[in-house]
């Protein structure tokens, strides 16, 4: 025959609603989150793909610090030589029936004429 301390039995048995109790507060914490998840892909989830891809691409102007190098002795090693650069992409311009306009306009500020300058983008055509 067995034995069972009452005492034991009592302490087992309250400890039963304790885990009943902690197992329904999981419950419903699970359910929270789950239903805010739910909440914010459904109903606001085009708000935040809106927002994300404008965030992906961010242009942030930064200016190059410039100036003349000098080594540790104080000799110069650089000097500031300005310069600017014109790129012509096939790709953008016109129709060649409509370029000559465009061509002229801008050998105005080069030093080529509107002969090599059409040559040159024939060729990289």
């Amino acid at each position: 025959m067995m034995y069972v301390d009452s005492a034991a039995e009592e302490q087992v048995v309250s400890v039963r609603p304790r885990w009943r109790l902690l197992v329904w507060f999981l419950i419903l914490i699970m359910g929270v989150i789950l239903g805010r998840s739910f909440y914010l892909q459904i109903f606001e989830g085009h708000a935040y793909q809106l927002q994300a891809e404008e965030n992906r691409v961010a242009a942030w102007p930064l200016a190059a610090p410039r100036g003349i190098i000098y080594d540790r002795s104080g000799v110069q090693l650089s000097a500031n030589v300005a310069s600017t650069d014109l790129i012509l992409d096939p790709i953008l311009l016109p129709a060649v029936e409509h370029e000559g306009p465009l061509f002229d306009n801008i050998t105005q500020f080069i030093a080529i004429s509107p002969d090599e300058l059409r040559a040159a983008v024939d060729s990289a055509r």
